[in-house]
């Protein structure tokens, strides 16, 4: 509910509010996940980069791209969806069944 919505938007100022803050792909796709039950596809994208910048290149995995894609289908924006799956193709990721499993 509303608590938890709190705990999520509170997780993500802490991480955004210290340029030092480590991140995983697993803690991405966690938050984008929960952002995308109440928040705009937008708020989801921005958030969702805003974090992806933190991770070095090495660290980043197709987890964290497939949250984004789960956020897609549950808003049901399936142009969203396509631009993401561009996007995770620029990164060099090539969807895998999961991804798959959202479109």
């Amino acid at each position: 509910g509303i608590d938890h919505g709190l705990r999520v938007m509170q997780a993500i100022e802490r991480v955004l509010d210290k340029p030092d803050a480590k991140v995983s792909s697993v803690e991405v796709a966690l938050l984008v996940r929960a952002l995308a039950r109440k928040a705009p596809l937008l708020k989801v994208f921005a958030t969702f980069e805003a974090l992806m910048k933190r991770l070095p290149p090495q660290e980043k995995h197709i987890v964290a791209y497939n949250a984004l894609l789960e956020a897609c289908a549950h808003q049901r924006n399936y142009n969203a969806a396509e631009k993401t799956v561009a996007f995770m193709e620029s990164a060099g990721f090539s969807p895998d069944a999961v991804s798959f499993s959202f479109l």
